[in-house]
């Protein structure tokens, strides 16, 4: 029995071998895991740190120093020196030296100031993103060749953009809206205005722009010059534009009629209430509205609906609700009123502007003079 025992085999001694085979085993995975685990660790950081990496770039600036109101690439130069980026080099060349026109055929720029960026541009997510909002990328460069006038010709050296203000007034139209405040038109669109002067419009040179230019409004204001140099179509949205020349036409009254010298915009305003109504909505609200829409009331009255003036009113218009307002005169020469006039009221034959029943119910309570009732009193 005891032969059999040493010539057999061992179980325990099995058991032991494959629990430290396995444990082996298991380490030689774990070992292989960790250096594995930390390689992909190491490549991690190390694409995080190309990441936080500035990119570098280089920048050729090339410009016309003998226009001094130019547009200025700088503010656009430093926003870009702001991000992460390293500027490697950064030169500036003159349109006539050789370098400068070397650039500006191969990447075909007609205007200037501009500029070429080039190295690693598409190093990080946010400058690709910026490259669409600053140039083109030809070739594997941002190239910046679109500056606002005034800018100067690449191929001529001229410069473009410059213009003369006009300002036409009738210093006797002491109603006249004031043309001043639509001064500000060009700087807004950013015209390089290199002369300004303002002419009385029944002077000489004032009938002469006025018939030149088939000018209907007095007071206007007149550009002329390089104005195709910026964006014709934006012009357009306040006067007319012909043949180089600029007329403002959107003035808000009141304004002269430049072919008859007639004062244009002059408003009678009649409010037909009735005293009677205490519930009826305040007719102060008038005041606001006439604020609203820039009215010239030349005549302001209050007429109650049991008068003699309020009786005619309410015959002749067949007016049915009140408090409400009657307006005569040039009230088709306001943009606004005209605009919304027929959600709210009507427009008589004689030209008339009379408030409705859609527009008084928008205003609170009101009184229906056929019924009698008082509407929109709240609990009725």
């Amino acid at each position: 029995m005891e032969k059999e025992k040493k010539g057999g085999i061992n179980i325990n001694y099995i058991v032991i071998i494959i629990l430290f085979s396995a444990l082996a085993l298991n380490l030689l995975a774990s070992s292989f895991n960790f250096f594995k685990a930390n390689g992909i660790a190491a490549e991690i950081v190390q694409n995080i740190e190309e990441e936080k990496r500035p990119a570098n770039l280089q920048i050729t600036i090339i410009k016309d120093s003998s226009c001094s109101d130019c547009f200025s690439v700088n503010a656009i130069i430093e926003k870009i020196k702001s991000d992460n980026v390293n500027i490697e080099a950064e030169d500036a060349f003159e349109r006539t030296d050789a370098r400068a026109q070397e650039l500006i055929e191969k990447y075909a720029i007609e205007k200037l100031p501009a500029f070429i960026i080039i190295g690693e541009i598409n190093k990080n997510s946010s400058l690709a993103e910026a490259w669409g909002k600053i140039g083109e990328i030809i070739d594997g460069a941002i190239v910046f060749k679109s500056p606002a006038a005034p800018y100067v010709q690449a191929s001529s050296g001229e410069i473009r953009g410059k213009v003369k203000l006009t300002i036409i007034v009738d210093e006797s139209c002491t109603n006249c809206v004031d043309v001043m405040r639509y001064k500000g038109l060009s700087k807004q669109m950013g015209m390089d205005v290199e002369e300004e002067i303002t002419v009385e419009y029944n002077s000489v040179e004032g009938k002469r722009i006025v018939r030149e230019n088939n000018i209907k409004l007095i007071p206007t204001i007149v550009i002329e010059g390089d104005i195709q140099a910026y964006s014709v179509d934006d012009l357009k949205k306040f006067g007319d534009v012909v043949d180089n020349v600029f007329v403002l036409t959107q003035i808000q009254p009141p304004y002269i009629n430049a072919a008859n010298g007639r004062l244009m915009g002059k408003i009678d305003f009649t409010i037909l209430s009735d005293k009677s109504c205490s519930e009826c909505y305040d007719t102060v609200v008038y005041d606001n509205i006439i604020k609203q829409f820039g009215l010239f009331v030349k005549n302001k009255k209050t007429v109650d609906i049991n008068s003699a003036n309020g009786k005619y009113l309410i015959n002749k218009y067949k007016i049915e609700d009140v408090p409400t307002i009657v307006m005569t005169g040039d009230v088709e020469v306001y943009n606004k009123p005209s605009s919304v006039w027929s959600g709210i009221g009507t427009t008589e034959n004689n030209g008339t502007y009379v408030v409705r029943k859609a527009g008084v119910e928008q205003l609170g309570v009101y009184k229906n003079l056929v019924s009698g009732e008082v509407i929109g009193i709240e609990g009725n």
